[in-house]
């Protein structure tokens, strides 16, 4: 009787489990997955997931650009420099889909890891794209000021910010 009454509610519990999780996350839409998986703090997992989810994707698709910024944002926190070359060639070759604020955005990212000289390079080529949006320019420029003038910028992304422009080397 003992063993009916075990089996009677281990069904429902495994019935609970398997709809909660199991296999189901594993397999979920692997945008959606990369989602989970950057709010985990796991970016390399997360850049492949959103990788997967391009595979299939062309530039104009409706989730295409959301995908692509998800996935430049993990790329901040696991390989700066590629995630800087990779939004830039995404708004060059989508130019019509890249918007100033997506600058601004990615700018932000690059601030929150305090990676000043890929920061600079999206900040200097904004400044390039749209001349006429010199406001947004402004506050890009006066934040990497303001980082270097508090000495929160490293000797490599100091030389990267020189080339810029950025930094006078009198």
């Amino acid at each position: 009787m003992r063993t009916s009454i075990r089996l009677a509610l281990a069904a429902p519990l495994l019935s609970l489990l398997a709809a909660c999780g199991g296999d189901a996350a594993a397999n979920a839409n692997p945008y959606e997955r990369g989602l989970d998986q950057a709010k985990a703090g796991d970016h390399a997992a997360a850049v492949a997931s959103y990788d997967e989810a391009l595979a299939d994707l062309e530039p104009g698709a409706g989730t295409y650009m959301e995908i692509q910024m998800a996935r430049i944002e993990s790329l901040t926190h696991t390989d700066a420099p590629k995630a800087a070359i990779d939004f830039l060639e995404v708004a060059d070759e989508n130019s019509e889909l890249v918007k100033p604020e997506d600058f601004m955005r990615v700018f932000n990212w690059f601030v929150q890891v305090k990676d000043w000289g890929q920061g600079g390079k999206i900040a200097d080529t904004f400044g390039t794209a749209y001349p006429e949006n010199e406001e947004l320019a402004q506050r890009m420029d006066t934040r990497i000021q303001e980082a270097i003038d508090a000495g929160e910028v490293s000797a490599a992304q100091l030389e990267m910010l020189e080339g810029l422009g950025y930094v006078s080397t009198q």
